[in-house]
C-alpha cells in the first residue's frame, strides 16, 4: 500500500528520510508520468525552509524552488530564466521543482545542461550531517544518482558568472509537452578578440550530460577568428563523443546532425 510521509520541518524530514525507504519528492509531477506506486512517499511541499533562492555571486537554489518561483525572480541570470521558459506548461511550472529535475538524473532534464556548464554543486544533508558534490559526481548514469538511501538534496548552486556570449538552444515538440529531443547551452567570454572562457553542455545526446574540460581548455586563447576557422574540427570532435538513441521522440541520426548544427551555429554568434 502507498503511503505518504508528511514532515513540516527540514529536520522531521531527514529523520523519516534516515527511518524506512521512502521516495523524496516536491511537485511529484514526474511521479505521477512514472506511475510506480509501490514504496511510500517523503512529501516535501510542507516544509517552507527549503524554498530559499538566493542570488549574488553565487546562485543557490533550495530543495523546494519551483520553475515559477526562478521566473518570477527579477535577479534570476538571463541565461537560466530563458531555460526555464521552455520547460513545460504554466501549470507544471508552478508545481515542479528544480532540485526535481536534477535528481531524476534524465539525461534531458532541462536545466542539466546548464548546471553541468557552471560547475554547480549539490549540497547534500542527512542525520548524520552534510556534504557536497558536483553535479558530474552526482548523477553516474541516466537516472541514477550517487545519493544515499538516508540522504536528501538541500539545494544546488553555482557561481553567478558572466559572459558576453550566452547561447541555448532546446529542441523538442510543441511547448507544453516539449521533452527535450536536444538542448545546448553554449557560453563564451571573449575580450579584446581572443576567448577568455568557452563552455559547451549537451542534453539528450548520451546516457548523461556531455560536457569536455579538457577541450574546452584547448579553445581558450585563440583568436576569435582562429576558433571560427576550427568549427569543422570542432563538431568533429563532439561528433565523437556523444552517443545519441533511437526512439519515439526521434532518430540518432537525427540528434546527431542538430547537435552538431547548434554548436556551429553557437560559435557563428561569438564575438
Amino acid at each position: 500500500m502507498v503511503d505518504n510521509r508528511l514532515p513540516k520541518t527540514w529536520s522531521e524530514a531527514l529523520k523519516m528520510r534516515a527511518d524506512e525507504e521512502v521516495i523524496p519528492y516536491f511537485g511529484g509531477t514526474d511521479l505521477m508520468v512514472r506511475g510506480n506506486r509501490t514504496p511510500n512517499y517523503l512529501f516535501l511541499n510542507q516544509v517552507a525552509e527549503i524554498v530559499d533562492y538566493e542570488i549574488s555571486d553565487e546562485v543557490r537554489i533550495g530543495a523546494g524552488v519551483t520553475y515559477s518561483t526562478i521566473l518570477e525572480n527579477e535577479y534570476t541570470p538571463n541565461l537560466l530564466k530563458l531555460i526555464v521558459e521552455e520547460v513545460a506548461s504554466p501549470a507544471l511550472r508552478n508545481m515542479a521543482s528544480v532540485i526535481g529535475n536534477v535528481c531524476n538524473a534524465s539525461p534531458v532534464g532541462d536545466t542539466l545542461p546548464l548546471f553541468y556548464a557552471f560547475d554547480a554543486v549539490l549540497e547534500l544533508e542527512s542525520v548524520e550531517g552534510g556534504r557536497e558534490i558536483p553535479i558530474t559526481d552526482f548523477i553516474v548514469d541516466a537516472r541514477k544518482t550517487s545519493l544515499k538511501s538516508n540522504e536528501l538534496v538541500r539545494a544546488i548552486r553555482f557561481k553567478n558568472l558572466k559572459y558576453n556570449n550566452e547561447y541555448y538552444q532546446k529542441v523538442g515538440p510543441r511547448s507544453a509537452c516539449s521533452i527535450s529531443k536536444v538542448d545546448f547551452v553554449g557560453v563564451a567570454n571573449t575580450e579584446n578578440g581572443i576567448v577568455k572562457d568557452i563552455r559547451m553542455a549537451i542534453g539528450a545526446v548520451k546516457n548523461v550530460i556531455v560536457r569536455d574540460v579538457e577541450f574546452e581548455k584547448t579553445l581558450i586563447g585563440l583568436e576569435i577568428s582562429e576558433l571560427k576557422s576550427k568549427t569543422k574540427k570542432i563538431m568533429d570532435f563532439y561528433n565523437g563523443i556523444i552517443t545519441p538513441i533511437d526512439d519515439k521522440r526521434s532518430t540518432e541520426k537525427y540528434r546527431r546532425q542538430v547537435v552538431l548544427n547548434l554548436i556551429e551555429d553557437f560559435i557563428s554568434t561569438i564575438k
